[in-house]
């Protein structure tokens, strides 16, 4: 449990790591918005002294997963 409480970052940081997915700090923010059931159900989103926090990894696999649904609905 410690290895996820020290792979906790801010949202500013994980945007910074992955600026080439989310161009704008707007635009990981609308990410979360429409994903923070799955984000929270993954472990990948906490609140700490009412701050986000993401787990990079596990924010990584709901992107992955939200990126396939869409591809889906985009086909369908």
């Amino acid at each position: 449990m410690s290895d996820d409480l020290q792979a906790l970052v801010l949202p500013e940081e994980y945007r910074a790591s992955r600026a080439h997915l989310f161009p704008s700090p707007q635009s990981l923010t609308w990410f979360v918005r429409q994903h923070k059931a799955s984000l929270v159900a993954a472990g990948a989103l906490t609140v700490i002294g009412g701050r986000h926090r993401l787990h990079p990894d596990k924010t990584d696999a709901v992107l992955v997963e939200a990126g396939k649904q869409a591809a889906q609905k985009a086909v369908a």
